[in-house]
């Protein structure tokens, strides 16, 4: 079970994507307007993301914990 501690970062983590959506995270792919990217977590885990620059989101797609 993940820990409080760990829980709170990833949620953090989720919600400062869109402040930097492209500085924040490593792009895995591209199309069109939207690039799916993923930010690591120190060594506890993964989030997983796309940005749709036509509609201006961020859309969380997984969390990966490897706790």
């Amino acid at each position: 079970m993940m820990d409080e501690a760990t829980h709170d970062l990833f949620i953090l983590a989720a919600l400062d994507l869109p402040n930097d959506p492209h500085g924040l995270g490593n792009l895995l792919n591209a199309e069109g307007p939207f690039s799916r990217r993923a930010l690591a977590l120190a060594d506890i885990g993964f989030i997983v993301y796309v940005v749709d620059e036509s509609r201006r989101t961020v859309t969380v797609s997984t969390f990966i914990w490897v706790g």
